[in-house]
């Protein structure tokens, strides 16, 4: 007789979506380049490229080129 169930350990990918962040008072300085979500509600300063959707944050400041699925700005840009 067991006492443990067995557990489904199938790994889905597509459930989790990394989440980048560069946080208020932070300064990135270069490109970047990321599989997931990218949230920025510091300063960025180069190329963007984001797979899913990428926030600019209301105190978020970007200058450079950005290219995402989805891009919502609330700050500078």
């Amino acid at each position: 007789m067991a006492i443990f169930n067995k557990v489904n350990t199938t790994f889905n990918s597509n459930a989790l979506t990394a989440v980048t962040i560069i946080a208020h008072g932070n300064r990135f300085v270069g490109d970047i380049e990321v599989t997931g979500q990218l949230q920025v509600d510091g300063l960025m300063e180069g190329s963007i490229r984001a797979a899913d959707m990428m926030t600019i944050g209301s105190q978020g400041s970007i200058n450079g080129r950005i290219r995402g699925h989805l891009v919502q700005v609330a700050g500078q840009f």
